[in-house]
């Protein structure tokens, strides 16, 4: 050790700083080592905590591994006062005056990203509830109950301070200050009274609880400039010193010094016994439940199990971690934190050059969360495991000298990747000053709007935001250790194949941890500087390629709500690629709604014009059935009302449907081949995926005109199976529509058609509507009939 620790101060004077680093590792492995030896390898749970704290444990250290972190990075671990025995809190009752006696209970909020927020109205509401308890008997039978606090044991210098404990407050702090105010308050207005003198001294003894031998030391600490007043307030050697309103800084301050001179006030129209009798009930009757649990993990789930903090979530908790318990100086920790705040404030336009706009609590927490899981390769829970994976992502980033201390990781990575988030959330793509091309820049763009409008829509695609993230700040060269910058070239390609991946994933929907696992494959290309062509083999194989062309045209998009937004972002993206190509403008709309040409529910003119309902019911939910539109669909319209907005509208594909006369199965099958074109120039999907549908398209048209000719030689005269007796012109039946309408009551207004044994199409005039449909209506179970007689 000693040579260790000449070798490190040498290394000082050289300013060989990997050597100094070198010799911290061995001096620490000797101290482990040593802890490990001299206790014959039993750890108690302290030494463990300590010895988590440097990364590792004590036979981990023996073997040689280790990871150094900064001083006051230290683990969140329980002090000496933790319940033994495995007790995960120990919850106890006891009245104030027990609680503000000798130094057992010393409280602290430097952790507490809460600051004192109590206003005039809660102070008068908790001074008339103490008052009505102390004089009033009728209204309060036996003692008067003020709530539970949360507290969690800290370190504690026995050496200096004496047998006594320190307590980290997770939930009570509004009422403890207060508390601490009313007190001061009431040994101020004894001072001075004849034989009030011992009052005076018991009073100042719960505030600042006197230890013979050892330092001075208050009843609670806020954090170093909120405890400006409060620290006047409790010590009377300050009072002579008060601060005033216009010499207090910060809101909290502030609000502390206007809440003292309430309760100032208050206290001071009472008579001297009165004043007594209030006190001592204070101290005997009133009653607090103290809550100990062993960790700050224990604690928050006890606060929000009660309802408490529900607006305190783990990205405030991750904020009080990175701005104090990671900061070198109190200087940093307020300059950071202060930063935060002015961060985390929401509704302005964000600009990528602008480091003091604010992109909201929401944007932060997202872009925290997303950079966690793409540092530490894992999904992160909710809660108190996201505050733990957050902490462990801090602290990964340290120990690998990435940062230095939560001041510097704030500036070079929260904030940057924030600010990165909402420029993608908000579709502000404008990087126009460093791209090389116009068309190179509205390709980006193209492509990020693309990405954009999924991960926003479609939920199975969310952790592709993860990996846009990595790509947006690389791109932008943010942040240290991520690497060289991206090169804009480089950039759009790493975007077109996560196009793929994002589109892939929204056709197939693979599990949540299939879906994480793709992606972290897709980062660890990035970071591995992988040829673009290595990474498009490794995350989408050319079969998948093929089926994904194929899986695009044939999936029924239009059946489910999802998938008309995978729709709408698809042909959005086909639009634009056209648009880039004609090198045509576009003011891209807020919001896409998709039409399906031929509808859902046929009115009589798309039955004449599609009487095959096997047909229809086929490409209905198609996407070559679709088109995109800037403003709500109409959808039974006829093809000739629905033409005179499409060739209004500002997408091209939108426009060429318009051209048609009629949109029948031959407009369909031209629209299948232009659309698989397009899908193939986009992204690359090399041999042709239209053959299988068109020709089937083909195939189901044949059929349906040489079943039409054999129907119609004499249909109506053949006879009705037993089945279907009950039809007739007149009856009314309920007709399964779809999912959305189901059971649709209507009347039967012609006889109806044999097609076959099984099958007869009857003509129904619809009650909701008054419209009138042919339908098929074949012999089925009850359970899976799509019709029933009222």
């Amino acid at each position: 050790s000693y040579s260790t620790l000449f070798t490190l101060l040498l290394a000082n004077h050289n300013h060989n700083h990997n050597i100094m680093i070198h010799c911290l590792d061995m001096l620490c492995f000797v101290c482990l080592a040593v802890i490990s030896c001299s206790h014959a390898f039993t750890v108690s749970s302290r030494t463990l905590n300590e010895v988590r704290y440097y990364g590792t444990s004590a036979l981990e250290a023996a073997g040689g591994t280790f990871s150094f972190l900064p001083f006051f990075a230290k683990e969140e671990s329980p002090g000496e006062n933790v319940p033994s025995g495995g007790t995960a809190s120990v919850t106890t009752r006891l009245p104030v005056g027990t609680i503000f006696d000798s130094r057992d209970y010393i409280f602290t909020t430097i952790t507490n990203v809460r600051s004192y927020e109590w206003k005039r109205k809660q102070v008068d509401e908790l001074f008339d509830d103490l008052y009505d308890a102390a004089f009033q008997e009728f209204i309060l039978q036996g003692d008067y109950e003020l709530g539970q606090i949360v507290i969690v044991p800290m370190e504690w210098d026995t050496a200096a301070y004496g047998i006594g404990g320190k307590y980290d407050v997770y939930d009570g702090q509004q009422r403890l200050v207060t508390m601490c105010m009313l007190i001061s308050a009431f040994r101020e207005s004894f001072r001075g009274e004849y034989g009030m003198k011992d009052t005076v001294q018991e009073l100042d003894s719960m505030l600042n609880p006197p230890k013979m031998r050892k330092q001075p030391i208050r009843r609670i600490e806020l954090r170093g400039r909120d405890n400006q007043v409060l620290r006047q307030i409790i010590d009377p050697d300050e009072l002579g010193n008060s601060t005033t309103k216009e010499q207090a800084t910060g809101s909290t301050n502030r609000r502390i010094l206007k809440n003292y001179e309430r309760l100032v006030e208050r206290v001071s129209t009472l008579t001297k016994d009165d004043r007594v009798k209030m006190v001592d009930f204070m101290l005997e009757k009133v009653h607090m439940l103290v809550c100990t649990p062993e960790s700050g993990a224990i604690a928050r789930n006890i606060v929000m199990g009660q309802g408490k903090g529900m607006d305190n979530e783990p990205i405030d908790d991750f904020k009080g971690l990175v701005c104090f318990r990671y900061a070198l100086t109190e200087d940093d920790m307020y300059l950071t934190f202060d930063q935060w705040d002015e961060l985390a404030t929401g509704g302005e336009e964000v600009s990528s050059d602008d480091t003091n706009t604010g992109v909201g609590r929401e944007i932060i927490s997202a872009a925290c969360r997303l950079r966690s899981m793409a540092a530490l390769r894992s999904k992160i829970g909710k809660n108190n495991e996201e505050v733990k994976a957050l902490e462990l992502w801090l602290r990964q980033a340290l120990s690998k000298n990435e940062f230095w201390e939560g001041r510097e990781f704030f500036v070079k990575e929260i904030r940057p990747a924030s600010k990165a988030l909402k420029l993608f959330r908000d579709g502000n793509f404008d990087f126009s000053s460093s791209w090389s091309t116009v068309t190179l820049q509205r390709t980006i763009s193209s492509r990020l709007r693309f990405l954009r409008y999924l991960t926003q829509n479609v939920a199975c695609t969310k952790e592709i935001e993860m990996v846009v993230l990595e790509l947006l700040l690389r791109v932008e060269g943010k942040g240290v250790k991520r690497g060289p910058k991206l090169s804009i070239e480089k950039f759009d390609k790493f975007l077109s194949v996560l196009e793929l991946k994002a589109l892939q994933i929204a056709l197939t929907k693979p599990s949540p941890a299939k879906r994480l696992l793709q992606c972290f494959e897709i980062l660890d290309a990035i970071h591995e500087s992988s040829s673009i062509q290595q990474l498009i083999e490794s995350t989408i194989a050319d079969s998948e390629k093929i089926n994904l062309g194929e899986l695009l045209l044939s999936s029924d998009l239009g059946a489910s709500t999802s998938g008309k937004k995978v729709a709408a972002a698809v042909l959005e993206r086909l639009n634009t690629h056209v648009l880039i190509e004609e090198r045509a403008s576009l003011e891209a709309p807020n919001t896409l709604y998709v039409e399906q040409i031929l509808p859902k529910k046929a009115s009589q003119y798309w039955e004449t014009h599609w009487p095959e309902e096997e047909l229809r019911q086929l490409y209905i939910n198609k996407l070559v059935n679709m088109c995109l539109l800037s403003t709500r669909p109409k959808t039974t319209a006829a093809f000739s009302k629905k033409k005179e907005r499409y060739v209004n509208e500002p997408w091209p594909l939108t426009n060429h449907i318009s051209t048609y006369d009629e949109w029948n199965p031959k407009a369909l099958g031209d629209n299948i081949v232009k659309l698989d074109g397009l899908i193939q120039q986009v992204w690359g999907l090399e041999k042709s995926s239209s053959s299988t549908l068109l020709e089937n398209l083909n195939n189901q048209v044949s059929d349906s005109t040489q079943q039409k000719s054999k129907v119609k030689k004499g249909d109506q005269s053949e006879a009705v199976p037993l089945w279907a007796k009950d039809i007739v012109k007149g009856k009314r039946i309920e007709y399964y529509w779809d999912n959305e309408l189901q059971w649709c009551s209507a009347e039967v207004i012609e006889d109806p058609v044999l097609k076959s044994e099984k099958e007869i199409m009857v003509q129904l005039k619809f009650h909701d509507d008054e419209e009138k449909h042919s339908v098929s209506i074949r012999n089925a179970d009850k359970e899976e009939a799509l019709w029933r007689l009222l």
